[in-house]
């Protein structure tokens, strides 16, 4: 038999801006993980299918450039399925991240249609099994039975939740994603470039993928009701309910203060030690502090520690929803036999979080990969600052105040009378350094509030 299911409550807050999509863990009463995902239907989902155009091909990136209708041309691999495109071909090809600010969209030939309990790969031609199924008897008897049902080039995916499905419903969803491929190829006949298939929401895709770990879903938006009942059918009904006030399925956190753990760089642990969380486009950065001794001596202490600082980083992964490089900065050990432990541990406590371990550098940092699914929640919930530009910082008192001596230098030589304007945090300092340079004469001052911090301005009089 299957092992037993963990069970979530879905809860689904949606504005016109943003849908926030939380798993609550109902046998621990706590938040599982949090995705968030912009309101806006009219934007294109990572796993939609599209049919481009090759408009040049990169040599040594070994890669096509290709149109899809976007803004700027994606970024398409040479590999297995479109090795041997020329410019001018059509291709069809997925999104497999989409396009910002710095760098275009990224596709792949290897299309893949997720169900429930199977994922249809039209250029397969083989039955895999998700890494996350242990039964190998159960495993091989669905495999068996898949295997009659593929035609030629054909392949699939088993789920996990194929193991807790009806044989009969396994092979229904089989049929309806092969008809969607159909269609889709049907259509791409029509189309010259573009969208050829939209995938669905995220929260849609998140019940999708824990179908059968679903207790009961609670949504506060009647769009997103009608979604889930338009993707879903009758088989969603009596788990989907509409409530007023989301917050009360929360247990002690309401959204707003789920959001500030998100936002927040700073995480304090049990044992008295604390995270900081730093994201950076090239990979996130957690430092481990400690707090108060937890252990008979100092390297005990660092060892309960790191595990717990793990333990709190698998939760904050979920909760920011982190990808890509992570390294992470433990207390170090001395003795082998406790990095040894640590390591165990940590692929332990990270194996449910699609996270690869490298081990510990040199200098104590642990290595971690996690695959990517989409920004993650903290930059989709802020943007840069006005004052600092996305740097978190802003210039000094002292580095501002030495701007402005060096431009008063050049203006008092040049005009008989200099008005300086200055925000308020600056004024006592601007006044002192006009009194210390014997500018009184030729320098007036007047103090005013800004937005920056850090504005001045001078004015010929």
């Amino acid at each position: 038999m299957p092992k037993e299911l963990e069970k979530f409550e879905v809860i689904i807050s949606s504005g016109k801006t943003l849908t926030i999509t939380i798993l609550k863990d109902t046998k621990n009463n706590e938040i599982f993980s949090v995705r968030v995902e912009r309101s806006d239907f009219s934007e294109i989902p990572v796993g939609s299918i599209l049919k481009g155009r090759i408009k040049r091909y990169h040599t040594s990136l070994d890669s096509y450039f290709v149109d899809v209708g976007f803004s700027r041309e994606a970024f398409l691999q040479k590999k297995k399925g479109c090795e041997n495109l020329k410019i001018g071909d059509t291709v069809i090809v997925q999104l497999q991240r989409k396009e910002d600010c710095l760098k275009g969209a990224k596709l792949t030939c290897a299309i893949s249609l997720p169900g429930r309990f199977v994922v249809y790969l039209p250029h397969g031609s083989k039955v895999a099994v998700s890494s996350k199924i242990k039964e190998k008897k159960l495993v091989q008897e669905m495999k068996e039975v898949l295997k009659g049902q593929l035609k030629e080039g054909e392949g699939v995916i088993l789920r996990s939740a194929s193991l807790y499905a009806k044989t009969k419903e396994v092979l229904e969803e089989l049929e309806s994603l092969r008809n969607l491929w159909n269609s889709i190829k049907a259509k791409a006949k029509k189309v010259n470039v573009g969208v050829i298939f939209k995938e669905a929401p995220l929260f849609v895709r998140i019940v999708r993928d824990n179908w059968v770990n679903i207790k009961e879903i609670v949504v506060d938006s009647p769009k997103v009701w009608e979604v889930l009942i338009d993707y879903f059918g009758s088989s969603i009904s009596s788990k989907v309910k509409y409530v007023k006030d989301i917050n009360k399925h929360l247990g002690d956190l309401s959204v707003n203060q789920i959001i500030d753990k998100i936002l927040s760089k700073y995480v304090w642990l049990k044992g008295g030690g604390f995270l900081v969380i730093e994201e950076t486009e090239a990979m996130t950065v957690v430092d481990v502090n400690s707090g108060e001794g937890c252990g008979k001596n100092l390297e005990e202490s660092a060892l309960k520690t790191n595990i717990e600082a793990i333990e709190e980083l698998a939760r904050q992964i979920r909760l920011k929803n982190l990808g890509g490089i992570i390294i992470v900065d433990l207390i170090n050990l001395k003795e082998k036999e406790n990095v040894e432990e640590l390591l165990k541990r940590a692929k332990e406590i990270l194996s449910e979080d699609n996270v690869k371990i490298y081990g510990l550098t040199k200098l104590g940092l642990l290595e971690l990969t996690r695959k990517r699914e989409g920004e993650s929640n903290t930059k989709i919930l802020s943007e840069d600052c006005l004052t600092c530009g996305g740097k978190g910082l802003i210039k000094s008192k002292e580095c501002v105040l030495f701007l402005i001596e060096k431009e008063l230098e050049e203006y008092v030589s040049r005009y008989a009378k200099v008005e300086l304007e200055v925000h308020e945090r600056l004024y006592e300092g601007a006044v002192k350094l006009i009194e210390e340079k014997n500018w009184k004469d030729w320098v007036s001052i007047k103090k005013v509030w800004k937005e920056d911090p850090n504005y001045y301005r001078l004015l010929s009089l």
